[in-house]
């Protein structure tokens, strides 16, 4: 429910407004609340060096979200990304906690839920349920689903086991790069100094 439906639509939802190499710069907020949810949780004890390593990450968003606002992007599209985050950080630290199911099992059932929970969010908002004709759209659906969804979180959870959710949460800290790049090389985003110094 968090992870593919809550977190899901949440992100959809600010990518309407928001540049993608700047939305996965914002998705790096979710150490920070890893962190948090995993002490509330009792699953972690207080760090000094997980503390600074996320709030290292949280300055880097201050500087990009300071950038965006003086861009007119609507705050309701930035804090939906934050509240993406949050749901994330939230599902990470849940499943830290679940017995020990398998990777493909708990992938399957999430999967499912999520695609529910969107489907019907999808019929409130009136979105057109129709299917896409590009081959391009179909190439890249099949991407986000295999890789981007099946693949990636099996992997997730596989390393969960053995690594601690914060430690785990900071694969959002390196994506900037990653997406920065892709984003101005499909997507014509303009890399400024900015952007550039928040990522980093």
């Amino acid at each position: 429910v968090l992870n593919f439906g809550g977190s899901y639509a949440f992100i959809y939802y600010g990518l309407g407004k928001v540049q993608p190499g700047m939305a996965q710069v914002i998705l790096a907020l979710v150490p920070l609340f890893t962190l948090i949810f995993a002490i509330l949780h009792h699953q972690e004890t207080f760090r000094w060096r997980a503390l600074l390593g996320s709030l290292l990450a949280a300055g880097g968003i201050a500087i990009v979200f300071a950038e965006q606002l003086q861009a007119n992007v609507p705050a309701l599209s930035l804090l939906a990304l934050v509240f993406g985050a949050i749901c994330i950080a939230e599902s990470s630290v849940i499943a830290k906690g679940f017995p020990r199911n398998h990777p493909i099992t708990t992938n399957a059932i999430g999967m499912l839920m999520g695609a529910i929970i969107l489907f019907i969010m999808s019929l409130i908002w009136h979105e057109p349920q129709v299917l896409p004709v590009s081959p391009k759209t179909w190439i890249a659906l099949v991407y986000l689903i295999l890789a981007g969804s099946c693949i990636s979180f099996i992997l997730f959870l596989y390393v969960l086991k053995h690594w601690t959710a914060s430690k785990l949460s900071y694969q959002f800290v390196l994506m900037p790069f990653v997406t920065v790049s892709a984003s101005a090389w499909l997507a014509g985003e303009k890399l400024n100094s900015i952007l550039l110094i928040g990522a980093v």
